[in-house]
């Protein structure tokens, strides 16, 4: 990573690999335990920014709880989201996601 905030806009990253390793627009970034984070918003010839899932205006389909409910999480900005899916579903506040619509 070359560049996070406060010197890059909150919920992205400038990294020092862009074009010529490969990058393109959209590639899906996953962190050290591969857990997706987020994709390839810019590239550049040796960077690329990346745009976090938490970033505003992103959403994703994740499942969440024991059962798997499906909803919709929106990113809030300053690494938070907020979730929207049904109302009768029995979910706490601070449970785990997984993402659905991530793929390697």
């Amino acid at each position: 990573m070359t560049e996070k905030p406060p010197f890059s806009p909150y919920d992205s990253l400038i990294i020092s690999a862009g074009s010529n390793e490969g990058l393109t627009l959209n590639n899906p970034v996953f962190d050290d335990m591969g857990t997706p984070i987020g994709t390839i918003g810019a590239v550049y010839l040796n960077a690329a920014k990346v745009v976090l899932f938490s970033s505003s205006n992103t959403t994703l389909s994740v499942t969440i709880g024991d059962k798997k409910y499906e909803i919709s999480a929106l990113g809030a900005g300053g690494g938070g989201f907020y979730g929207k899916g049904a109302r009768d579903r029995d979910t706490k506040n601070g449970r785990r996601g997984l993402y659905s619509d991530i793929r390697a």
